[in-house]
């Protein structure tokens, strides 16, 4: 059984045997489970040739039943359950005894890279890039993990840091710094949850300049606010505004971090799914509050102490809604 990465190809074959002219693949999907899949998603069939390996690509099919969800806290999350059953036909379309191959793999919604080859799966309990995590002073924070040894469903869990830890902590047999950041002229900063490149849920926190603007579209027409007298009134407009919609967008600033945790800024561009919780000043109705957002940014230039001497980013964020509610 394999921890595999399903925003990245995931090829499964095997060789055709002895008499083989079609192939069969059974894809068995189930949500979030903590046992194998038992129910059945896709049959693929394939021509093939004796001694010959064929080959499928799986990840797409699974990825459209993985749902993540983050609604402010951090529950131990089941991966989804994947079973593949290959087997081979003779001409007569009549299954070869004994080729039926079967294997039970747990997915994840992370990606790899294309330096990190095909076929990606997770090996250790680390479940993000780097052994470290950046807090405000006095906060908690979650670090993500799992543990292939006794976790037969291979759950991703959730390690809280504590709020007076400024040194390290041991997390399923990792060390993990933990850095502790002061911009108290802003307040405690803006909390970014995304899902990182391993599928899990991380935190960013942004702790500086916060700035929201809006954005709006409307249709309309030209009225005709003539009596039949020939007189109009001045009060009443010529033109009528309607389907007036607005989009809100959030620019926030990361305040400084050091060098080694660039790799979260990349993945949370990278991310499709993003969350922003404020915590300073904000409008009363959002604080507090996991907002959906996505990344509006569409390239990233990584900062380094030689070039840039303090590194800081800043991301823009759209609300992933109207602001105007429509949801009917």
């Amino acid at each position: 059984m394999a921890s595999i990465l399903l925003r990245s190809p995931r090829f499964e074959t095997q060789t055709a045997v002895a008499n083989a002219v079609q192939t069969t693949l059974k894809l068995y999907v189930d949500a979030q489970s903590t046992s194998n899949a038992t129910t059945l998603r896709y049959t693929i069939q394939k021509d093939c040739v004796a001694g010959q390996p064929v080959l499928f690509e799986i990840s797409d099919l699974c990825n459209d039943y993985l749902v993540m969800t983050f609604i402010g806290v951090y529950p131990d999350t089941n991966p989804l359950s994947i079973k593949v059953e290959i087997n081979f036909q003779n001409a007569a379309g009549v299954d070869i005894s004994g080729s039926t191959q079967t294997v039970n793999h747990r997915g994840y919604a992370g990606y790899d890279t294309f330096k990190e080859g095909a076929n990606p799966t997770i090996v250790t309990s680390q479940m993000q890039s780097v052994l470290s995590i950046l807090l405000p002073n006095s906060f908690e924070g979650e670090i993500p993990f799992i543990n292939l040894t006794t976790q037969p469903s291979n759950q991703i869990k959730y390690q809280t840091v504590p709020s007076n830890n400024n040194l390290s902590l041991v997390v399923a047999g990792l060390t993990y710094k933990i850095i502790r950041s002061n911009c108290s002229k802003y307040g405690i900063g803006n909390k970014v949850t995304f899902i990182n490149k391993y599928g899990a849920l991380q935190d960013l926190w942004f702790q500086t300049k916060n700035v929201t603007s809006f954005t709006t579209k409307n249709d309309s027409f030209r009225s005709n606010i003539i009596s039949n007298t020939g007189t109009y009134s001045t009060t009443n407009p010529g033109v009528t505004v309607f389907n007036k919609t607005a989009k809100q967008k959030f620019s926030l600033s990361s305040g400084f971090y050091p060098e080694e945790l660039n790799p979260f800024f990349e993945e949370l561009l990278l991310s499709e799914q993003v969350w922003v919780t404020f915590s300073n000043v904000a409008p009363i109705d959002d604080t507090l509050k996991a907002i959906p957002v996505f990344v509006t940014n569409s390239s990233f230039q990584e900062k380094t102490s030689l070039n840039d001497r303090l590194i800081d980013y800043t991301f823009t964020f759209e609300l992933a809604a109207d602001y105007i509610n429509n949801v009917r």
